[in-house]
């Protein structure tokens, strides 16, 4: 489940707002505003909330009905909120959003959903949304990731026995199930929360089944959407996760996971039996030169063959080396023996090429045809749909950075001015 961009933090009572701020529409007339909130030097106002809550109908499908908005309220107070965090500590850290980058962005949401330029503001007017409350919460995304990048990746580190504790755990298992899971989070960090959390985590689950977005309902609620998450074996699940999927059918929402951060929205985007490929399944890119012999040559001939090709192996540097070296020699065989696998190979060559790295070159061998020398200019390995290497220390990466973000959120907010006006 990979995720870079942190997951909401709790939920919060329904809000009221009475006190007024002044600006002016697109006519030039004065218009009130309600302050919803203060953070530090910004201010939050009802109208602010209002477009959002707006946006995220629009954007998601969901049902725009009293009660959905009602249970919309607190969560994008929260939203806005830490989007306001987000960008005064991107600001702190001359961090910024240039008008081409969120141009960009635009464009790519513009593709992504309308297919042409100029889709947004099709969408955005057909929904009575303004332009600028679409702008400001991509504006938020960028300079979250931005800071992310800068403040945390560089110090999230993953150690080699982290990655082999978790291969370890997959063992060497031939067949196993694999999943693919999207998720996003409603956070309950305080007990006042729980009810809110749970009420709203059952209304979204209902919606979505109905017809709502559930990537568009992550990207609002917590920054993303449906990731390209690895497979991950169902044994390496938290067993909250592992349960309430057992039985889910492909692109299924399972209903609300409660565990010890929150309510999870999960849902199963893919399910396979993994195995793990022989050995002998993989390729490799052969070159070869022989130093000819009879089958009845002295041996003193056949020692002389020999240091002759250690010697030749000691001139030669990588496979550019070894091809110049094998086109001037005349051979009883071709040295080009291009791409083969392994399985293909005599027994005995297979061994000894089963071990070389890719530019290694062997150590002289007798066959009938003299002596040789092999090397591997390429190895490609056979297809594995375990978890391999590479998808496992991502995995721990993406975990660490979210962990990590989630602190460094949660250290905003307990150093910030947040006044709610109630």
């Amino acid at each position: 489940m990979r995720y870079l961009m942190l997951s909401l933090l709790l939920l919060m009572p329904l809000l009221a707002w009475n006190v007024p701020a002044r600006a002016e529409d697109s006519d030039g007339k004065a218009k009130s505003y309600g302050i919803a909130a203060v953070v530090n030097e910004d201010i939050i106002t009802s109208n602010d909330i209002q477009e959002r809550m707006q946006l995220v109908i629009a954007l998601s499908g969901l049902k725009d009905s009293p009660e959905v908005r009602q249970h919309l309220v607190p969560q994008l107070m929260r939203t806005l909120i830490d989007e306001s965090l987000q960008k005064q500590a991107a600001s702190s850290a001359s961090i910024s959003v240039s008008r081409d980058e969120l141009n960009a962005a635009i464009a790519s949401i513009e593709k992504e959903n309308s297919g042409h330029a100029g889709g947004m503001d099709a969408f955005l007017a057909h929904n009575h949304i303004t332009r600028s409350a679409m702008e400001r919460q991509i504006e938020a995304q960028i300079v979250w990731n931005k800071l992310l990048g800068s403040r945390i990746q560089p110090k999230v580190r993953v150690a080699e026995s982290e990655v082999n504790e978790a291969l370890e755990t997959i063992g060497g298992a031939q067949n196993v199930t694999e999943i693919k899971l999207a998720e996003f989070t409603l956070p309950v960090a305080e007990p006042s929360a729980e009810a809110d959390a749970q009420e709203l985590s059952n209304k979204l689950v209902k919606e979505i089944k109905d017809g709502a977005d559930f990537s568009k309902l992550a990207k609002q609620f917590s920054g993303t959407g449906e990731p390209d998450a690895s497979w991950q074996r169902v044994e390496q699940l938290p067993n909250e996760v592992k349960k309430a999927v057992q039985f889910a059918k492909q692109g299924e929402v399972v209903a609300p996971i409660r565990m010890i951060d929150g309510y999870h929205i999960v849902k199963l985007i893919d399910r396979r039996q993994a195995v793990k490929a022989s050995p002998d399944e993989s390729e490799v890119l052969l070159r070869q030169i022989v130093f000819p012999l009879a089958a009845n040559s002295p041996q003193e001939n056949v020692d002389a063959a020999i240091a002759k090709a250690r010697d030749t192996a000691a001139r030669i540097s990588g496979c550019k080396d070894f091809e110049a070296a094998a086109r001037g020699m005349t051979m009883p065989a071709k040295w080009d023996l291009g791409r083969v696998q392994l399985k293909s190979l005599h027994p005995g060559v297979k061994k000894i090429v089963g071990t070389l790295k890719a530019g290694e070159i062997s150590k002289p061998f007798r066959t009938e045809l003299g002596i040789h020398l092999m090397t591997v200019c390429e190895r490609i390995e056979a297809g594995n749909t375990l978890v391999n290497v590479s998808q496992v220390r991502e995995v721990l990466v993406q975990k660490k950075m979210a962990l990590e973000a989630r602190r460094f959120m949660r250290d905003l907010r307990r150093d910030a001015f947040i006044e709610i006006r109630l």
